[in-house]
Formats: C-alpha cells, sequence, structure tokens
C-alpha cells in the first residue's frame, strides 16, 4: 500500500478540531484507516502519525456519583478498586516507546484518578521513564487534590490537570462558586477567574511549578451529553449525523484490558463486551487494534455525515466537528480512498 506522510503536518500533532483541518488536508491519506492490510512497520507509522490521545483508565473507582455520569447508575464503580493489570500496563507503554510517543497520555475514564494515589504516581513515574517525551494528563473531581498532591503530581513530571468541582445536587451558580473559593483556599492558591457563565459554568487556571491545573464548574445537566445513551434522562430526540474524530485520534483502554472505539462507550454497560476493538492480554499490539477492520469500520462510518449506528447514533459530543462546511471534501476523501482500493 502506497502512501506519503506530510511528517510536519501530521493530524497527530494537533488538538480539537485542529485535527480535522490537519487530516483533512493532508496531501495523502493514508488509505489503511478506512481499508486494507499494511505491514507491521506501517502499523506503527499509521498509529504515530494520527494518534494524538492514549486515554487510560488505571483503576474503575469513582468517589462520586454525579447524575450525568454512568457510574452513577453503577454500584460496583464505588466497590472495591480494580486496578489495571501491569501486564496491560506494561505493554501499553512498551508498544509506545517502540515509536518514541510524544503526544498525550490522558489517565482518566469513568474513575477519580487520585483514589488510589500510591499506585496511580507509580503508573505515571513508569510512563515518564519510558515515554520522557510524552505529555501527562488527568481529570479530577478536586476531593484528593491537597497541597502535597500538586508538589507529587509536579514532581513526577505532569503536564496538566483538569479540576471539576462537581455539585452534589442541582448546580446552582453560587454554591459553585463558593466551592471554588474553598478549592483554592485548600490549595493555598490565588483564585482568577477566566470565565463565568450563570447556570452554566465557572473557569479558572492556576499555574504550580511548570504544571497547569485548571479549575471548574460545569452544569453537565446543560451542556453534558448521554454518553453514547448511557444517561437515558440526557438523550435528546435529534439523532446523531455528524463526524467524530475519536477513532482517528484516540487510543483508549479500560481498566480490565479492553480497547473500546471511543472514551464515550462505558463497558460495564457494554454486554460482552460486543463493541471493544480487543484486549491487550492478546498477542495484539496497539497497532495492529488501531489498524484492525472494526477500526477502519468506524472510522468510514464517523468521517462524514449522515446517520450513525448505535451507539453514536444517541452521542452528541459537538466539540468533534465544528460545522458542516467541509461536508462536501469528507465525502470526497473517503470516496477517493475507497474507490482507489477497489480497481
Amino acid at each position: 500500500m502506497s502512501k506519503i506522510h506530510i511528517q510536519d503536518n501530521r493530524p497527530a500533532s494537533a488538538n480539537g478540531a485542529d485535527y480535522w483541518s490537519k487530516l483533512l488536508n493532508q496531501q495523502d491519506i493514508d488509505p489503511a484507516l478506512f481499508i486494507g492490510s499494511c505491514s507491521d512497520e506501517q502499523k506503527k507509522q499509521l498509529f504515530r502519525n494520527y494518534v494524538s490521545v492514549i486515554n487510560i483508565e488505571a483503576f474503575n473507582f469513582c468517589n462520586r456519583k454525579c447524575s450525568y455520569c454512568p457510574v452513577s447508575i453503577l454500584d460496583e464503580r464505588r466497590g472495591k478498586i480494580k486496578h489495571m493489570s501491569d501486564e496491560v500496563y506494561h505493554k501499553l507503554i512498551s508498544n509506545l516507546s517502540i515509536i518514541d510517543y510524544s503526544e498525550k497520555l490522558v489517565y482518566n475514564l469513568y474513575n477519580e484518578p487520585l483514589a488510589s494515589k500510591k499506585l496511580f504516581y507509580h503508573k505515571l513515574r513508569y510512563a515518564t521513564q519510558y515515554l520522557p517525551k510524552a505529555r501527562l494528563f488527568f481529570n479530577s473531581n478536586g476531593d484528593y487534590l491537597d497541597i502535597q498532591a500538586l508538589d507529587d503530581l509536579s514532581q513526577i513530571g505532569v503536564t496538566g490537570i483538569n479540576v471539576t468541582l462537581h455539585p452534589k445536587g442541582d448546580y446552582q451558580h453560587d454554591d459553585r462558586y463558593a466551592a471554588l473559593v474553598e478549592f483554592y483556599e485548600k490549595v493555598n492558591q490565588s483564585l482568577i477567574l477566566e470565565s463565568q457563565v450563570v447556570g452554566e459554568s465557572i473557569r479558572s487556571h492556576f499555574m504550580y511549578n511548570s504544571m497547569r491545573v485548571d479549575v471548574s464548574c460545569v452544569n453537565y445537566e446543560e451542556v453534558g451529553h448521554s454518553r453514547a445513551g448511557a444517561i437515558e434522562h440526557l438523550i435528546i430526540k435529534e439523532l446523531r449525523d455528524y463526524p467524530c474524530f475519536r477513532p482517528f485520534r484516540e487510543f483508549t483502554v479500560y481498566h480490565n484490558g479492553y480497547v473500546y472505539p471511543c472514551c464515550n462507550i462505558m463497558p460495564d454497560l457494554d454486554e460482552g463486551n460486543k463493541l471493544a476493538i480487543g484486549h491487550l492480554e492478546s498477542e495484539l499490539s496497539i497497532f495492529d487494534l488501531y489498524a484492525s477492520q472494526i477500526m477502519q469500520n468506524w472510522r468510514k462510518s464517523l468521517i462524514t455525515f449522515g446517520p450513525k449506528k448505535s451507539p453514536c447514533d444517541l452521542c452528541y459530543e459537538r466539540t468533534c466537528t465544528v460545522d458542516n462546511k467541509d461536508r462536501s471534501k469528507r465525502e470526497q476523501v473517503l470516496n477517493s480512498i475507497l474507490s482507489e482500493q477497489s480497481k
């Protein structure tokens, strides 16, 4: 399979909406994203050129029960902590080291990373040892984040933390502002607001040594989504018909070693792991899984506009696509690749 990679314009070097711009404007988009097979070396190049976020769920536990999160309907997520095995984690990091991975490692899915600091810190240190160029991030509810934790995390080399201060009940602006003030007092930092929209969000951040800590209060009952239909009261009638970059840009591994095409799929609710791409305890590498026919099919569906199959039909994460101005270009890109391969 012939292809030309424009190294200085890799989609993997972009974030957010810029990812689509870089991908769609490539001189030669790798057809292996959508169809065909390739060598082991080509699979590594495919991963390196297109993946910029590795989602890692170090363990399954969360101490919160937020109404807009699937954990709220899963009591087992608040029971005994089940950690990702060393076998799975070491394989993931070892595979990434083969390509000298230098993009993001994001340590959270449906859990609170700081609820098990000792083992979490061990995983972070292991990553910095074998992936010194990677940037480490995670989300937190802030409950376990204090000055000592900030010291530890900054010394380990964490790049950034996104703290969301969730309400215990309904979102009230004054209540969330008070929670923000209390949090800043706990970590001995000065509060400087970046923005606030009454009833929707309050945003701020501070720097701790070279580590950025974003702290926000967000009304996810208003601006959140159903997590691919898992949260029934957030499901809306309009079915999804727009693209998503997650199966292109991201590689998602849950604590049990299962790999999924997207971070919005809650594996605990996927009976028999039918939507999983594979498992890292198998003989397959992360490069094999990313280049697999299963992932190709997800990407063929999600690069263009049009009706989506379950569970994507009930997912409304608009951050993955800005608008439909590039609709024709997306169709042209996919049709060109598929027609070329059919000759």
